[in-house]
């Protein structure tokens, strides 16, 4: 049962970097859109568009691909599960060296 705990919290986690990545890669986006003055932006995460912000006359939007965030986040949830266990392995092989 502890196992199982600590892999949810890893996934959990793994879900929670993948929306900060998210939001700081939009905001960056943003500003990146606005500073050069452009009409299309697609933000793009590990060469997965993200992400597209349009202006259309005066008004600017964006248009958030969910598909592709989703897919970001369970390759964050694969890899902290894969760092995560793999640090604990360790931590428990170095124990029973003592």
């Amino acid at each position: 049962m502890k196992k199982v705990l600590r892999v949810v919290t890893e996934i959990i986690i793994g879900f929670i970097l993948a929306m900060i990545i998210d939001f700081v890669m939009i905001w960056v986006g943003y500003y990146h859109f606005y500073g050069a003055h452009l009409n299309h932006l697609n933000v793009n995460i590990l060469g997965l568009s993200t992400y597209v912000i349009r202006r259309t006359g005066d008004a600017v939007s964006g248009i958030s691909n969910n598909h592709n965030m989703m897919i970001l986040s369970v390759i964050c949830s694969i890899l902290m599960v894969v760092i995560g266990e793999t640090f604990f392995w360790f931590h428990r092989k170095s124990k029973t060296k003592k």
